[in-house]
């Protein structure tokens, strides 16, 4: 279970037309009982429920969610949780793109996200949003970065032409792009088995399920239940309501790597049928960074540290995790020949966090070898070691 410091004060952000706090828990369970008190005040309420804390999100104009969040830090309080404002950030990706307009057309529909302006959202809340930025000029030298995605049901990378994109193919065929070519390997996302006990979960690279319930307060009252399973098999389980529905996410590469997961999803499976929930796959997915680098355990250190991520306990995986299950992978591997870059990567990290959190990342990432300029107030422009950039901005306190 991750360590969470935890805070007394009352901590509530501002972040994309929200307000957003986390508490910690010491189990799925107190995690769920906060999110049915959410579900009571507010409906609408996303919450995210992990092994040890609790993310909840109350959309809406922040004046008129003061009342709101006064109670559910109260009723989180008599509970003794504790306000965590370091899992209350978000990573995002940020896409430079002379035509947006086509870049974004093809993002939405390889990854079944939504557009808003200059942000396409996953519609669940749950994958990393991507922010364009339009910039004038010739496209520069792409990134470093690329992105792995699955979804169920979603195009392959042979279908990227149709989506205004390219089938670049790579060694295994499921390399792609977008018009002006921002990468994604594109794997394919089918059921997790056979067995008619586990038919609703699929998976890519986590094996995921989703159910919608007739009301929010059933939701709310089915990730109870799936939170005392989880906690009873010993597992680490996402679990997000979002109004009606409840998806259970076992991480990345879960279903092979808990032990007994494949069991805990038949008993999750059955509760939901026992409680008349239907399976409601369509906007499930996975989205992870990916990061080629020169020296890739070099870089990976520096990203680890900044993010507050962990290293994959797996050998030979060089993946660093949220240790909150919030965010999303981030991968790396070496490259054998230097790449061309641009003055800022065209396609990179945005990391929106509290303030304090903000400015300890922005120490953590010079202490780490990385250049950190504050180019605005509240807002840092980022390098690793080898010029990778990263977004850092805090979010205000409610």
């Amino acid at each position: 279970m991750p360590s969470v410091e935890p805070s007394r004060t009352p901590c509530w952000y501002r972040h994309e037309g929200a307000l957003v706090t986390a508490f910690a828990t010491g189990s799925h369970a107190e995690g769920a009982q906060l999110g049915r008190d959410a579900a009571d005040l507010s409906p609408a309420a996303d919450v995210d429920v992990r092994q040890g804390m609790v993310r909840v999100r109350l959309p809406g104009a922040p004046d008129r969610l003061v009342t709101q969040a006064e109670q559910l830090g109260q009723r989180a309080w008599a509970s003794a949780l504790q306000t965590a404002p370091q899992a209350a950030g978000e990573l995002s990706v940020v896409v430079q793109a002379a035509r947006p307009a086509a870049v974004a057309a093809f993002w939405t529909a390889l990854l079944g996200y939504q557009r808003s302006g200059s942000v396409l959202s996953d519609p669940l809340r749950r994958r990393p949003a991507m922010l364009l930025r339009e910039v004038g000029g010739p496209a520069g030298p792409r990134s470093w970065w690329h992105l792995d995605v699955s979804r169920p049901g979603g195009p392959s990378a042979e279908d990227a032409p149709g989506l205004g994109g390219q089938h670049l193919g790579g060694p295994f065929g499921v390399r792609a792009a977008d018009a002006e070519g921002n990468v994604a390997d594109v794997l394919p996302s089918g059921p997790c088995s056979e067995a008619p006990a586990v038919s609703a979960w699929h998976g890519g690279f986590a094996a995921q399920a989703c159910w919608r319930a007739p009301t929010g307060a059933a939701a709310a009252d089915f990730v109870v239940q799936v939170a005392g399973l989880a906690d009873a098999a010993g597992s680490a389980v996402a679990i997000d309501r979002r109004g009606d529905r409840v998806v259970v996410d076992s991480g990345k590469d879960g279903w092979e790597t808990q032990p007994g997961f494949p069991g805990l999803a038949a008993e999750i499976q059955a509760a939901a049928a026992r409680a008349h929930l239907r399976a409601a796959p369509a906007g499930l997915g996975f989205v992870q960074a990916f990061l080629s680098a020169e020296d890739a355990t070099r870089v990976r250190a520096f990203w680890r540290q900044v993010l507050g991520y962990r290293e994959d306990r797996r050998a030979d995986v060089l993946d660093i995790v949220d240790p909150h299950g919030l965010g999303p992978v981030v991968a790396f591997q070496d490259v054998d020949e230097p790449m061309p870059r641009g003055a800022l990567d065209a396609f990179h990290l945005r990391c929106a966090v509290p303030a304090a959190t903000a400015v300890d990342k922005a120490d953590r990432a010079r202490s780490a070898g990385g250049s950190v300029g504050e180019h605005a107030p509240g807002a840092w422009a980022v390098s690793d070691p080898e010029g990778n950039a990263l977004e850092l901005v805090a979010v205000p306190e409610v």
